[in-house]
């Protein structure tokens, strides 16, 4: 304290300040960390429990399918018809020829009237109604309450090896003639299948797993270890959500969840898994982030310290100056020797005062030639921002955004017609099984490069790419008429076809050996387009069976060609031409589906199979490649002509009249 006061007023001043200033960062930075790791934790929380309930309806959408295809044995005919009859054989048959050989993951018992079993299709030693007596068996008892009602849930099934098995059961009474004859039950057995969990992890980003008996039948994702502690909390159900959402680096986020049988009796659990390295990513960034704030504000609290203790000060001793010249006789300073103190001298000094206002103007003015320098860099850096920005979005969605035209939002969606595009390369990965993933990249990104110049040629949305798939689409932001987006998008898959056999030959003269070739797919309709994701980050795109089905006609395309659908042919038929419909299978799809092949433009430019040309003195080969089976008879013959013409040109037989701009035969002697 005595060093304290040996200072002068300036310098404390400035420690008084920088200390009150360092104090008050330092507390609301601090406080920030801790709030904002509490809020990341409140938001982990929230996600896993999110996602623990949509996992919980895939696997209770499961159970709807395993009751539906319960429902649709027992009304088959044929296992009514022999299960009527007790044909036992037959019925195996059957059940092995026509639905096991189809569905491996089932396991199917029918029982007849009596409730013996007639017969057994799926994995062997798997028994529960074998085991049962009758009058205790909760299926039996369960239809004679629920009367035609199918009874469905999980079950935990043990094989003669006493290993656990779980299943979704379904169990359905079988009526002919609108009398009982039989039961039938369907197991679709979880373990070793991994469709839910790689349904669940694909779905949710996370790694998944199903626990019973303490160990995991089924997983997907990273590799995962099971918590004995959670598992056995959600076992018991003593608490509603059993979780471990501890954030720190090598930690993992845990969610449990019990999985039911019929009775309500908790037989296995479901497992959701997330590291917490994105959580630890973005913390260390905010702190990393609120310690350069720290540090940036701390310096700036120096500067100004400096400069308020001076503008205290300077003016101070200024005065005290001018009073002691004053006394001398320097009448520079006009200052009333009545005043004795500081204020009073500040009073009488008004000209002083006006000097130093001018002063501090001429230090405003360069302050503001000083921001409007840093306005403009920052104007340029934002500009900057924006161009690089502009590559990750389609042309039209920018300027759409940019505009003003579209809402940022989650919430806002509609449907539109529009015709959508996707291709991709056939056999990609055996194509490039051999090269190195330089190669691979520099092959691919040339080959967008080219097929995302051309859809912008042409007016197309560049929705995404996956991997070496694109999807374009036509119709928004920009609309114009259906017949024009679905013209613009097949005559775009026609420029990318050809301009594939022209990169083909110059990756074969670049030692590549398996050039890429790809296949496309087109249909036009109605599709959900909007904003998809969460408020921090979303995508515009366009959902529907459109888009699934221009996908399907893609997968069904054979490469190096284009298939369109029905309603995409009949916008441009005038003007495309197009191999005779077929019909093809789409997955997801009840009923096949009309495709055309695509050739080519029906009025094709001469022009375009013009291979060379030839003057009185050079034959110069043009660059561009032709795929002859895409060209019409018209067109073979104008490239006839022309490769004739050079041929008897070098024979000798033909040359060049000067005055009719004409080829001509030589007189012969």
């Amino acid at each position: 304290m005595s060093v304290f006061n040996t200072l002068s007023l300036g310098a404390k001043l400035k420690l008084a300040f920088i200390f009150i200033m360092s104090c008050t960062i330092i507390i609301a930075i601090v406080f920030s960390i801790f709030y904002f790791i509490g809020k990341m934790k409140d938001e982990a929380v929230k996600n896993m429990r999110e996602n623990i309930e949509v996992a919980e309806l895939i696997y209770r959408t499961k159970q709807n399918n395993v009751e539906s295809f319960a429902d649709g044995l027992a009304n088959n005919k044929a296992i009514q018809v022999f299960l009527d009859f007790e044909i036992g054989n037959k019925l195996s048959s059957y059940l092995k020829e026509e639905i096991s050989s189809k569905y491996p993951s089932y396991n199917i018992i029918i029982m007849n009237k009596d409730f013996e079993v007639i017969t057994y299709v799926g994995m062997e030693g798997t028994s529960l109604i074998e085991n049962t007596p009758i009058n205790e068996n909760f299926f039996i008892n369960s239809l004679l309450k629920a009367e035609e009602k199918a009874i469905t849930g999980f079950e935990l099934i043990q094989t003669e090896e006493r290993k656990d098995i779980l299943s979704i059961t379904a169990s359905k009474p079988v009526y002919r003639n609108k009398k009982f004859i039989g039961l039938i039950i369907v197991r679709y057995l979880i373990n070793d299948n991994k469709e839910i969990v790689y349904k669940i992890s694909r779905l949710l980003s996370v790694s998944a797993g199903i626990f019973t008996s303490r160990e995991i039948i089924n997983s997907a994702g990273e590799k995962i270890d099971i918590d004995l502690k959670l598992y056995t909390q959600a076992m018991s159900e003593k608490t509603k959500y059993n979780e471990r959402t501890s954030i720190y680096p090598g930690s993992i986020l845990m969610q449990y969840s019990p999985i039911k049988d019929f009775t309500g009796l908790a037989v296995a659990v479901l497992g959701l898994f997330v590291s917490s390295e994105a959580y630890m990513r973005i913390i260390t960034e905010a702190i990393i982030t609120l310690l350069v704030i720290m540090i940036i504000l701390l310096v700036i609290a120096v500067i100004l310290s400096n400069k308020i203790s001076r503008s205290i000060i300077i003016p101070v001793s200024n005065l005290l100056d001018g009073a002691h010249k004053i006394t001398t006789g320097d009448l520079s300073y006009k200052i009333s020797t009545e005043i004795k103190d500081e204020i009073g001298e500040l009073s009488n000094a008004f000209d002083e005062m006006r000097i130093s206002l001018n002063e501090k103007m001429s230090t405003i003015k360069n302050m503001n030639v000083n921001l409007e320098n840093t306005v403009q860099e920052r104007t340029k850096t934002i500009s900057d921002m924006l161009g690089k920005m502009q590559k990750y979005l389609s042309p039209q969605l920018y300027e759409a955004i940019m505009g003003g035209k579209k809402e940022v939002a989650t919430t806002k969606h509609y449907r539109k017609k529009l015709t959508v595009f996707f291709s991709d390369i056939a056999n990609f990965t055996s194509t490039t099984e051999f090269l190195q993933p330089e190669e691979i990249s520099n092959l691919l990104n040339s080959y967008l490069d080219k097929m995302a110049g051309i859809a912008l040629k042409w007016g197309g949305t560049i929705d995404k790419f996956v991997g070496d798939a694109i999807m374009v689409f036509y119709g928004d932001p920009e609309f114009t008429n259906d017949k024009d987006h679905a013209l613009r998008a097949v005559k775009m898959s026609i420029e990318m076809r050809d301009t594939m056999e022209e990169l083909r030959k110059i990756w074969k003269t670049e030692g590549f050996k398996k050039p890429f070739h790809v296949r496309s797919g087109i249909h036009t309709g109605y599709c959900t387009i909007g904003n998809f994701g969460s408020e921090n980050r979303m995508d515009y795109t366009i959902i529907g069976n459109t888009v699934n089905l221009a996908a399907r006609l893609e997968s069904a395309a054979k490469p190096d060609t284009i298939l369109i659908s029905q309603d995409t042919y009949s916008l441009v038929q005038n003007e495309i031409l197009c191999k005779p419909s077929i019909k093809i299978t789409a997955k997801g799809f009840e009923h096949q589906v009309m495709a055309y092949e695509v050739m080519r433009e029906r009025e094709y430019n001469l022009e375009k199979v013009n291979c060379l040309e030839i003057d009185e003195n050079t034959i110069s080969f043009k660059q561009n490649s032709l795929n002859v089976k895409n060209i019409s008879l018209e067109q073979k013959k104008y490239l006839f002509k022309k490769l004739s013409t050079a041929l008897l040109w070098l024979k000798g037989e033909y040359h060049f009249d000067k005055i009719s701009k004409t080829w001509k035969k030589k007189a012969t002697k």
